[in-house]
């Protein structure tokens, strides 16, 4: 999210990802996550992909969260979601639907640049 909000960037992938509000979640996985809010978030095209089956803590309902967030905000933001997907699926779940996610988000970064 730092890097969407300050650098220049022509859209963003973000694919199951924890976004807003993440200090516990950063400190318990031991990675950096400098606080950014969605009013920092510049109009460049989004795509959200969500994991329906992660069972990563938190994870969907703080990124439901930021789709509403960026959505109030009328920010361009497109959610694909892999209803049965669990975390990692692109990596690790080799299935119709999991290679259309993978489609859609290639689709995506070439449209974008």
């Amino acid at each position: 999210m730092w890097t969407i909000a300050h650098e220049p960037v022509a859209g963003a992938v973000l694919v199951y990802p924890y976004t807003l509000d993440v200090a516990a979640e950063a400190s318990a996985m031991h990675f950096a996550a400098p606080p950014v809010t969605v009013d920092e978030l510049p109009r460049v095209p989004m795509l959200v992909v969500k994991a329906g089956g992660d069972v990563t803590p938190n994870l969907n309902a703080k990124l439901d969260a930021f789709v509403a967030a960026a959505r109030a905000r009328e920010l361009p933001v497109t959610v694909v979601e892999h209803t049965e997907g669990p975390h990692a699926f692109d990596i690790i779940d080799d299935t119709p639907r999991s290679r259309e996610v993978i489609d859609a988000i290639l689709a995506f970064m070439q449209a974008i640049r």
